[in-house]
Order: C-alpha cells, then structure tokens, then sequence
C-alpha cells in the first residue's frame, strides 16, 4: 500500500488561476441563486402572508440571505485574487530557475 510519502504535487500557474476563478464563479452562482431565494421570499410574503409572524419570519429569513450574499461575492474575488497573487509570488521567488 501506497501511503503517500514522497508524493510530489505538480499544479501550474495556470492551474492555480482557474482554481481562483473557479471558486469566484461559484461564488458569483451562489449569489445569483441567493438572490432569487430573497425574491421568492419576499414573494411569498407579499402574496401569501402579507402579516403577522408567518410574514416576519419569512422577511427575517430574507434578510439574513441578503447578509450571506454580499459576503459570498466578496469571498469569490478575494478568493480569485489570492490565487493571482499567489501565483505572481512564486513566479518572483522561482525566478532565479527561468
């Protein structure tokens, strides 16, 4: 049985890079879907409960997504710039081996 010791990971640059975009675009996906949640949300409380705790709960449910999502769009660019800058960071340190 293999148990991994001595395992060399090989990633390029470009690997890396399309691993921050790809967790931004998720990111980006998520917050597409959250803000169709708030709006079926808010919906349903205009339509189907307009008062009461059913209708507070519901817009309290809405705006707690709402939180989520301003968070989520931010984490999805750090998350790609990182990435970028990650990248720029190894290229200056390696660059004595090009």
């Amino acid at each position: 049985m293999a148990s991994g010791v001595g395992v060399d990971v090989v990633t390029t640059d470009d690997n890396v890079i399309e691993i921050g975009e790809h967790i931004q675009d998720h990111c980006l996906e998520l917050n597409n879907r959250i803000n169709k949640y708030i709006e079926i949300m808010e919906s349903i409380s205009e339509r189907g409960f307009s008062e009461g705790k059913t209708s507070e709960a519901i817009l309290a449910f809405a705006e707690t997504a709402r939180l989520f999502k301003d968070q989520l769009e931010e984490y999805g660019n750090v998350a790609e710039l990182t990435c970028r800058n990650f990248v720029s960071l190894i290229d200056k340190a390696d660059s004595y081996l090009y």
